[in-house]
């Protein structure tokens, strides 16, 4: 199977427009070489309807390393219009993993983050490889992995990029043990940082021995460095204007104050 670029309506991306490939990967042939300059701004133009089609973690490591393997663009993009086929409305992140032992494994790995049942998404990917996949994969020449994930971990993931999270393990299984609180974390992130902007929030875990049974809490702290009446003025108005009604979806399982 040879492999060939999707169709799109872009006329600045189509293959008629995209010019300067050199690498020897076989869809380069199908591109004729031109000046650098032309070939650099076709290129870019390129990087930029990918920042369209996937979210991009580490959004300038990603593109550095498509700028090192050129090849992969265009297979980006057939494989986004693939996996639209197979995982409609899924959001598609790419981020590069590397091995600093031996960066012949480096990859871009697309993660769909699908919501149907796990079960369900393995055997839907099995039937994105049989369909297609395993046909264009040597064109990824060892460079791009796909896999399928869930939103809920993505975004504990994003968690962990905003608080500090002192034992990730164990938060991690809390919130897995109670899937609503994510979201309310997420946002009260956002109104913290509203009257906190350069303080770092903490988020650790606590137990109650007094409490039988579910006795697990989470402790958020708000390490700021206003002066003592300040901070407590600041985070009472954030208190009324915010927690005090978002502390009721918490069902008494996430605190916050000040400290560190």
């Amino acid at each position: 199977m040879m492999y060939t670029e999707s169709n799109s309506e872009d006329p600045g991306t189509s293959p008629e427009n995209v010019v300067g490939f050199r690498s020897e990967h076989p869809v380069s042939k199908r591109y004729q070489t031109t000046s650098s300059a032309a070939f650099s701004r076709s290129f870019e133009t390129q990087l930029l309807w990918l920042e369209r089609l996937y979210v991009l973690d580490e959004k300038e490591e990603v593109l550095q390393f498509l700028r090192t393997y050129p090849f992969l663009v265009p297979l980006l993009r057939d494989v986004y219009n693939r996996i639209e086929t197979y995982f409609p409305d899924s959001l598609v992140f790419l981020e590069v993993t590397t091995n600093p032992e031996n960066r012949d494994r480096d990859q871009v790995v697309a993660r769909i983050a699908t919501r149907v049942p796990f079960d369900e998404a393995a055997e839907t990917l099995r039937r994105f490889d049989q369909g297609w996949w395993l046909d264009a994969l040597q064109h990824a020449q060892g460079r791009l992995l796909i896999t399928v994930t869930s939103p809920f971990e993505e975004e504990l993931e994003l968690l962990e990029q905003k608080y500090t999270v002192r034992d990730t393990t164990a938060i991690r299984q809390f919130l897995r043990k109670h899937p609503p609180l994510l979201q309310l974390l997420l946002d009260t992130y956002k109104e913290i940082k509203a009257y906190f902007p350069s303080s770092e929030i903490f988020l650790d875990m606590s137990i109650d021995p007094e409490v039988a049974g579910d006795n697990e809490n989470l402790i958020g702290s708000i390490a700021t460095t206003l002066p003592p009446d300040e901070a407590i003025e600041t985070f009472e108005k954030f208190y009324d204007n915010w927690w005090w009604q978002a502390a009721k979806k918490a069902d008494g399982k996430i605190a916050f104050g000040l400290g560190g």
